[in-house]
């Protein structure tokens, strides 16, 4: 009996849900670049509509069936993100680049009234067959973070963009392509405790594996220099976050920016190697969205990571 109870509470929530469809209202309260500029951070896209997605999360829970991954954690859906696109647009909002972000960052230029940023981690073709098309849409931009050796390939229940995928969404302006390292999205283990593999948990790194992170990074900036033809100035550490010496040998091999997830709005002054962005998720409501681009300072404190 309980059992029944738990799947009719599950199964209100979920149909209550679906009935959030309306288009987004403007926001009454935008704040402006003084505020400090949010990035988002995205990683996949979906076409299920809620109530595939519910249903999915019920035969998780209840039935123990291997319905949702730590993929769909990360994934939104294509339905919300042009919400949110639709949410900024009528708002008024500006999506800038990395370029301008920087120059905003280090005091060089002003963002006149209110600027996001948006950007997609590791290159999943989701972003190819949804996001962009749906920025080019509301004639918006974005930055996407690829792990070099991986363009074309399935990993990690992943389906990288090609090489042509890239080139298109570079050539159109829509997009523009940075690095995620060329081949160091996973980890290794120290200890107890995994790693990523650019990083290590005491203070000192050996020689050697400096000269591995360097080269690694370095090769990055080459592939998409030779693919693409274009100059590679941003960095987002794979998992979020490097340490200070990772930090140190990403600067050395050329990058200006080093994007992170941590979350919080960047200000003039802020440094580049630890520029913090929004993680956008499944779990992301549209309440919460708002606050990340509205003028809601609580928000600084709170996280949509997995």
């Amino acid at each position: 009996m309980s059992i029944v109870i738990i799947v009719f509470l599950i199964t209100s929530s979920i149909l209550s849900s679906c009935t959030d469809d309306t288009d987004p209202e403007p926001y009454n309260r935008p704040p402006g670049s003084k505020a400090g500029i949010p990035v988002l951070s995205y990683h996949y896209f979906n076409d299920r509509n809620r109530l595939e997605q519910g249903g999915r999360a019920l035969g998780t829970v209840l039935l123990n069936l291997p319905l949702l991954t730590v993929k769909d954690a990360w994934t939104v859906r294509s339905e919300d993100f042009e919400k949110q696109l639709r949410f900024l647009d009528k708002n008024g909002y500006r999506t800038i680049t990395m370029d301008e972000l920087k120059s905003f960052m280090t005091g060089r230029e002003e963002m006149p009234g209110n600027c996001v940023a948006i950007t997609f981690d590791d290159g999943d073709r989701s972003v190819y067959r949804y996001a962009y098309p749906l920025l080019k849409k509301y004639d918006m931009k974005g930055t996407l973070f690829i792990v070099t050796s991986r363009v074309g390939q399935s990993w990690n229940s992943l389906n990288i963009s090609s090489w042509e995928e890239l080139r298109e969404m570079e050539e159109s302006g829509v997009i523009d392509i940075e690095s995620h390292t060329h081949d160091m999205h996973s980890k290794l283990r120290e200890g107890d405790i995994p790693h990523p593999v650019f990083t290590v948990s005491g203070e000192t790194m050996d020689k050697m594996r400096k000269e591995k992170i360097f080269n690694d990074l370095r090769r990055s900036r080459v592939s998409l220099k030779f693919q693409l033809g274009i100059r590679t100035n941003f960095l987002a550490w794979p998992y979020g976050f490097g340490t200070a010496i990772s930090d140190s040998l990403a600067e050395a091999a050329g990058f200006e920016g080093i994007l992170t997830l941590k979350s919080g709005r960047n200000h003039p002054g802020d440094p580049l190697t630890e520029i913090k962005r929004f993680a956008v998720t499944s779990k992301t409501s549209f309440s919460r969205f708002k606050r990340i681009v509205g003028i809601d300072r609580a928000v600084d404190r709170e996280t949509d990571h997995m």
